[in-house]
């Protein structure tokens, strides 16, 4: 890793532990709570023994990680939308047909790619998992503008934060994977957008008026 890089994964990994810390006293959701000790966890491994991160590792990560997403998005579907029927059964039976086409493409896409390594197997269905995971959040998000329902401070705070950093995340590791005299640069930008939802939700997360705040009248 260069310095920058080093800088940036150190100060990811000492916020992450800002916010389980915060999470853990305050009873947050737990699927929150397993998303960050992931995270906490990879970055950790990263900054100790980068050399164990191989492609085949990174991957694994990412559909470990893909599966508590949707724990998280589930979890905060039901916090979020639960007192209002109508909209949470509609953003579930829409999220369900964002996610069956996705793990479609992603399956169709490994059935016929010629070579059967584990890494050109997995990459192309990892891609189609991130979009529909990306595509899912947003929905979340737009289900509750749309219908302008009030959303608890800290779990807004997840909800915003994670989606637009999942939006970035998709732009960056496009970038990385398609246009490699840009990656560096690609990388750079995602360390940042993530340090930068990270110092969000470590705010949020020990922001005392917010934690005992009633409603919002709005997401906005």
């Amino acid at each position: 890793m260069t310095p920058l890089t080093e800088a940036l994964v150190l100060g990811q990994l000492c916020l992450l532990v800002v916010v389980v810390a915060a999470a853990w006293r305050r009873r947050f959701p737990a699927a929150f709570l397993a998303y960050l000790l992931f995270q906490a966890g990879y970055l950790g491994l990263i900054f100790a023994a980068e050399h164990l991160i191989t492609w085949n590792a990174w991957l694994l990560k990412e559909a470990a990680q893909a599966g508590i997403k949707l724990w998280l998005l589930a979890a905060l579907g039901r916090d979020v939308l639960g007192g209002y029927p109508r909209a949470h059964a509609r953003f579930r039976w829409r999220a369900g047909v964002i996610l069956v086409v996705m793990a479609g493409l992603a399956i169709g896409t490994a059935a016929f790619f010629p070579d059967r390594r584990l890494i050109a197997v997995v990459a192309p269905m990892f891609v189609w998992i991130m979009y529909g995971t990306t595509a899912a959040f947003g929905l979340l998000l737009a289900s509750c503008l749309w219908h302008l329902i009030p959303i608890e401070p800290l779990r807004k705070a997840i909800l915003l934060g994670l989606s637009a950093y999942l939006l970035v995340y998709c732009f960056t590791t496009y970038v990385i994977t398609q246009a490699w005299y840009a990656s560096d640069a690609a990388g750079y930008v995602h360390n940042a957008v993530y340090l930068m939802m990270l110092v969000y939700w470590a705010f949020a997360a020990w922001d005392r008026e917010r934690h005992h705040a009633l409603l919002t009248p709005s997401i906005t």
